[in-house]
């Protein structure tokens, strides 16, 4: 979807504003993806399933498809508790979220 099309569909918000508020969910979500590194490594599936679903929403609110599709498979993931999902799901996840 291009960004046109994202701007109407998000009430013809001012281009700006938008890519403040995307530069604001990577920010977030560079910080989460932290968060679920630690509590990949504490085995804590219930904490990952919550970051991922915080993750999934923001990214659905911004119409970043990509993002959150991989944070949905991540949250499944989690939720059943299948550790070799969650670390796929984990680095394709940290891939699609720019470096500041």
């Amino acid at each position: 979807m291009d960004k046109n099309e994202i701007l109407k569909q998000l009430g013809d918000i001012p281009e700006e504003d938008y890519d403040g508020f995307v530069l604001i969910f990577y920010e977030e979500t560079r910080d989460r993806l932290k968060l679920i590194a630690e509590e990949m490594a504490a085995l804590n599936c219930s904490a990952i399933a919550k970051l991922a679903h915080g993750i999934k929403g923001s990214s659905a609110n911004l119409r970043l498809i990509q993002i959150q599709e991989v944070a949905k498979c991540l949250q499944e993931a989690a939720e059943s508790n299948n550790q070799i999902q969650v670390s796929k799901s984990f680095e394709l996840l940290r891939s699609l979220i720019p470096e500041a």
